[in-house]
C-alpha cells in the first residue's frame, strides 16, 4: 500500500513540477539598435491580443486559457520584474459583439488575470475585437465603455503616458484610415497636438539619438507582407487554434525556406502607406509597437524607425504564444527581448501522460487488490 501511494504521489507531483518549470518565460535577445544598462532604465512588458473569451465559449476552455494567462503574468512579474505593462489591444475576443453586461464581465476577468501582479503603470491600447473595425457602425458607440474600463484614455481611446521621461503615445488605429470621418478627424487632432509637443521639445531624429515618443498601435504600420521582417515567424497551431493564414502543425518540421503569407489587406490588417508615413513624420517615434497579426515581426523602416509587432499572448490563436520585454536605457538606447511561452501541445501532452499514469496506477492497484482478495477466499485443498 505504501509503494502504491508513493506511485500516486509521483504521478501527481512530477507533472506539476515539470509544468511549473516549462511555463516560465524563455527570453532571448533580439537584434537591437543600440543598448545600454543604467539604474534609470525603464523595463516594459509588452503583450498583445489576449482575446479573453466571450459569452459563447465553453467555461472549461475559458478557465484553462485564462488560468494560463494568470500564471504567465505572475511569472513575468516574478522573474523579469518589469516597471510597466503595455497591452496592445484585443483584450476581448468578442467585445465588438458584446452588450454592456457581457463587456463588464470580460473587464472584470481581465483585472482578475493581471490585477494580483501588476503593481506599476499600465497602458491599454484599443483593438478591433474590443470595439469593432473602422466601418463597423457601432464602433463609435463602444468607445466610451472601453475608455471607462482602462486608465488614461480620452474619448477617442487615445492616451499619453510619461514614464521615466519617456513618452508613450497610444492611438486608436481603427480611426486612422485617412477618410476624414468625424472620429478620424478627432484622432488626427490628437496626433497634431503631440506633433507640436515633439517639435517644441526639439526631438532629434538622427539614427543614433532617438528621443521621440514610443508609438503604440493595435494595427501595424504599412508593410506588404512579413517578408519585410528580420526573420519570418511561422506559427505552430492545431485545428482548434483561431489563426488567419497558414501555420505549421504542432509536430511538423519547419520548412527549409519559409515563405511569407499573402499580402496584408490595407485598412484591415495594416495601416495605409499614407497614414503610416504621416505618423512617422508627425511623431518621429523612437520605437513603434503593435500587435493584431498574431505574428512576431522586427522591422526597420526606410527612415530608420524600428517597428516591433508582438505576437498573441494566448493559446486561442497559436500553440506557441510570446511577448516582448522592451528596456529603454541611457542615450535613447533600446533593448528588445522576444520571450517565448510554453507550447499548448506540450502542456496537454504532460496532462495526458499524467492521466495515463494515474489510470495505470488505478488498474494495477485494483488488480493487486483483486488478487489478494481472491487468495484470501481460496481454501487450501
Amino acid at each position: 500500500m505504501t509503494s502504491s501511494l508513493l506511485w500516486l504521489l509521483l504521478c501527481l507531483l512530477l507533472p506539476a513540477l515539470l509544468l511549473n518549470l516549462i511555463t516560465y518565460p524563455s527570453c532571448s535577445p533580439a537584434p537591437t539598435v543600440g543598448t545600454s544598462s543604467s539604474s534609470s532604465s525603464l523595463k516594459v512588458a509588452v503583450v498583445a491580443d489576449l482575446h479573453l473569451a466571450g459569452p459563447g465559449t465553453h467555461w472549461f476552455d475559458r478557465f484553462r486559457r485564462e488560468s494560463f494567462l494568470q500564471s504567465t503574468f505572475r511569472k513575468i512579474y516574478w522573474k523579469l520584474k518589469p516597471d510597466a505593462l503595455v497591452v496592445l489591444g484585443d483584450v476581448s475576443d468578442a467585445g465588438r459583439k458584446s452588450n454592456d453586461a457581457q463587456w463588464d464581465a470580460v473587464v472584470s476577468r481581465f483585472w482578475s488575470v493581471i490585477g494580483p501582479f501588476v503593481k506599476g503603470p499600465l497602458q491599454v491600447v484599443v483593438g478591433n475585437h474590443d470595439v469593432g473595425d473602422h466601418h463597423d457602425q457601432g464602433m463609435q458607440a463602444r468607445l466610451p465603455r472601453f475608455a471607462a474600463s482602462f486608465p488614461g484614455l480620452d474619448p477617442t481611446c487615445c492616451s499619453r503616458y510619461n514614464w521615466k521621461l519617456i513618452d508613450f503615445i497610444s492611438l486608436n488605429a481603427m480611426a486612422m484610415q485617412g477618410d476624414h470621418c468625424s472620429l478620424c478627424s478627432d484622432v488626427e487632432k490628437v496626433v497634431e497636438k503631440h506633433s507640436v509637443l515633439v517639435q517644441q521639445h526639439g526631438q532629434n531624429r538622427s539614427h543614433n539619438n532617438r528621443s521621440g515618443p514610443v508609438l503604440l498601435l493595435h494595427l501595424p504600420l504599412y508593410r506588404e507582407d512579413d517578408s519585410a521582417c528580420n526573420s519570418l515567424d511561422v506559427p505552430r497551431c492545431a485545428p482548434w487554434h483561431e489563426l488567419e493564414g497558414s501555420c505549421l502543425g504542432v509536430m511538423a518540421s519547419p520548412p527549409p525556406v519559409a515563405t511569407p503569407e499573402e499580402p496584408y489587406k490595407v485598412g484591415q490588417d495594416v495601416l495605409s502607406p499614407d497614414v503610416s508615413k504621416y505618423l512617422l513624420e508627425a511623431l518621429k517615434p523612437r520605437l513603434v509597437l503593435n500587435g493584431h497579426t498574431h505574428r512576431w515581426c522586427d522591422h526597420i523602416h526606410e527612415d530608420g524607425t524600428r517597428e516591433i509587432t508582438v505576437s498573441s499572448l494566448t493559446w486561442r490563436n497559436r500553440d506557441d504564444p510570446s511577448f516582448v520585454i522592451a528596456t529603454f536605457g541611457a542615450n535613447s538606447s533600446i533593448h528588445i527581448q522576444h520571450c517565448m511561452l510554453a507550447h499548448e501541445s506540450t502542456v496537454l501532452t504532460i496532462y495526458l501522460m499524467q492521466g495515463v499514469s494515474i489510470l495505470i496506477w488505478a488498474l494495477i492497484t485494483g488488480f493487486v487488490a483483486h488478487q489478494r482478495h481472491r487468495s484470501k477466499n481460496t481454501k487450501p485443498e
